[in-house]
């Protein structure tokens, strides 16, 4: 099986160009794209995220 390099990967230059834009429209300002990211998560409260149970710590690998 090939694996093509991250790269060259023309999925990953789409995300990376999306990402790059997206930032560029809020002059690469972290505040104002995180009020943009809150007021979208808003219009879409059922499909948040929640955690309630107890936190799972990573359990050991067996030793063969």
């Amino acid at each position: 099986m090939h694996v093509q390099p991250a790269d060259d990967d023309p999925i990953i230059a789409e995300i990376r160009r999306f990402r790059e834009e997206y930032l560029a429209s809020f002059g690469y300002d972290m505040d104002l794209l995180m009020e943009d990211v809150r007021r979208y998560a808003q219009k879409l409260p059922n499909r948040r995220v929640s955690y309630k149970g107890e936190r799972r710590r990573p359990t050991e690998e067996p030793t063969t």
